[in-house]
């Protein structure tokens, strides 16, 4: 595996997902250690190395936004009527810091009554 390698596996991961500073450098690292198993040769330090500049570039460029994801995430948790709780649980996991989860979650329109007709409707209870 080489740098260029690599930087194509990272940008064919944000062609299909949108990442987190945090799951986007994991899914790197366990790249390198899947390829690491293959060839005893080959030298996980160094690679722990480039995937960090590749990390720092594409947060420079944009491609990586902890902001952008935890607003994507957001609206889809809103919009599938899970509970703030849930939320900044979920966006927390991901590794998104707690200060921004909790003001992008202040910044969507969370309507808890909405949020229990949505799930009504959907399990259909009551008079849906």
């Amino acid at each position: 595996m080489t740098p260029q390698q690599l930087r194509e596996i990272a940008l064919n991961y944000l062609k299909r997902f949108e990442a987190s500073e945090a799951t986007f450098r994991t899914m790197l690292r366990r790249r390198i250690s899947l390829y690491a198993v293959y060839d005893k040769d080959f030298d996980k330090k160094e690679a722990y190395r480039w995937a960090e500049e590749i990390v720092k570039e594409f947060i420079e460029r944009k491609y990586i936004d902890d902001k952008r994801f935890a607003e994507i995430k957001t609206r889809r948790y809103i919009e599938n009527c899970r509970s703030p709780r849930y939320i900044l649980g979920k966006l927390q996991e991901k590794g998104i810091n707690k200060q921004i989860a909790t003001d992008i979650l202040e910044q969507q329109a969370y309507d808890p009554a909405d949020a229990a007709k949505q799930l009504m409707r959907r399990k259909k209870i009551g008079p849906y």
